[in-house]
């Protein structure tokens, strides 16, 4: 029997905590929650008529604060964190803490990343010369209200070709042909500068041939002369010379105009 009496034997209360030891409790378990943080706890009571609270002293838990942690610590010790707009019972403390202390300084500055990928080609600035069949001729290095210069690839040579809304305008430059007078015979260039790479480039018979200085050819120096000259504008013409020293280039025919496929009218986009 004295070992049913033990296995029914209740065990004795456990007695509760007093004011002081409680209010020990409460002041060690807030700390324990702000982590060591530098700033105090705060412990605020209930508010009475016989118990002023003075203005400041506890803030309002009911309100919303950046960075501040709020807990309920009831009679027994016991912690009930909150949120606001939660607030504590009757007979629970309040208490709240800083949980964010000051911005720290800032890091240094990290590697340099990796050459990104090149970006896609930008719109086209500008206009553009096409043909009817809406093929690209080129793009114009000048351009007024009713012609414009540009500049094609031809057998390797880089060729201005002045344009109008009715295709290749007439060319300007003059063909020479020295000891002739009818256009006839090796044709010559009057030498003249040219920006680099484009070359001086003349149309004349027959069709409209595509005529550049022949990198290969001789020049010749002249003072006394009779010869005649050709421009397409114009036609051949019988000219001659007797004062200085004239400096020709041999010309070179590339191909008719026609085989480069463009096809009249012209227009700019």
């Amino acid at each position: 029997m004295r070992g049913t009496a033990r296995s029914t034997a209740l065990a004795a209360p456990r007695k509760p905590v007093s004011g002081h030891r409680s209010a020990d409790r409460v002041r060690d378990s807030a700390k324990g929650i702000s982590g060591g943080a530098s700033a105090s706890v705060k412990r605020c009571g209930r508010r009475s008529a016989s118990r002023p609270q003075l203005p400041g002293a506890c803030p309002d838990l009911s309100e919303p604060r950046a960075l501040r942690g709020r807990a309920c610590i009831g009679p027994s010790g016991i912690i009930r964190m909150i949120t606001p707009p939660a607030t504590c019972g009757a007979n629970q403390t309040p208490v709240q803490w800083n949980v964010g202390g000051p911005t720290g300084p800032q890091g240094p500055t990290g590697p340099t990343g990796p050459q990104g990928p090149v970006g896609p080609a930008g719109p086209a600035i500008g206009f553009s010369v096409f043909d009817s069949n809406g093929t690209k001729v080129g793009n114009p290095l000048q351009l007024n209200t009713q012609t414009g210069t540009v500049v094609l690839a031809v057998d390797g040579f880089f060729v201005p070709l002045d344009v109008t809304g009715q295709g290749f305008a007439p060319s300007r430059q003059f063909l020479w042909f020295i000891n002739s007078t009818d256009c006839s015979g090796p044709a010559f260039f009057l030498a003249a500068p040219v920006f680099p790479p484009m070359s001086l480039v003349a149309l004349a018979p027959p069709g409209r041939t595509i005529y550049v200085p022949d990198p290969a050819g001789v020049p010749v120096i002249l003072d006394t002369f009779d010869a005649s000259q050709f421009q397409e504008s114009g036609g051949c013409q019988r000219v001659g010379g007797n004062c200085c020293a004239f400096h020709f280039v041999p010309a070179k025919a590339l191909r008719d105009l026609s085989t480069l496929g463009f096809s009249p009218p012209f227009s700019l986009r």
